[in-house]
């Protein structure tokens, strides 16, 4: 594994998270340049549009911002 945003490949600053019973939205960090990015496993869901997948795990994206980390990439639902 290695961070997308600064290639850090170092394991101990590269963590996860993702909310109970999502198992298959999960919010990968980087503690060397606090970005992260969503991860969507689509395996898991029956029917997948990547824009609706985003904005229904809004509260992903909340629970990274009030931890400290920036999306790497610009988030289209945000204000």
């Amino acid at each position: 594994m290695s961070c997308s945003v600064c290639d850090n490949k170092e394991q101990k600053f590269l963590k996860y998270f993702y909310g109970e019973g999502e198992e298959s939205y999960r919010i990968d960090l980087c503690d060397k340049c606090h970005h992260y990015i969503k991860t969507i496993d689509v395996r898991d869901l029956e029917e997948s549009d990547s824009s609706l997948e985003d904005l229904a795990t809004l509260h992903l994206d909340v629970v990274a911002a009030q931890k400290g980390y920036e999306r790497s990439v610009p988030n289209p639902w945000a204000a």
